[in-house]
């Protein structure tokens, strides 16, 4: 019966390794946006001006990613 057998050093290397790899892929290997969701900086056309916060372009960005007060809409 393996309830019985003894944990040997190999058993805990092994295990070790498959809870660092499977916490890794829960987590996500690549480090978070710096944007929230949909607010990357765009521009109107490219090589044209970045638009980020505070400002946001009117029918890319949703509402939240820039203030709705007048002239930080921009079109």
């Amino acid at each position: 019966m393996l309830l019985n057998a003894p944990i040997t050093p190999k058993m805990v290397i092994i295990l070790f390794h498959f809870f660092l790899v499977s916490s890794a892929a829960a987590v996500g290997l690549h480090p978070p946006s710096p944007y929230p969701d949909g607010c990357q900086p765009t521009s109107c056309k490219r090589g044209g001006p970045s638009v980020r916060f505070p400002f946001r372009l009117k029918g890319l960005h949703p509402e939240h990613c820039g203030y709705s007060i007048s002239g930080f809409n921009l079109t």
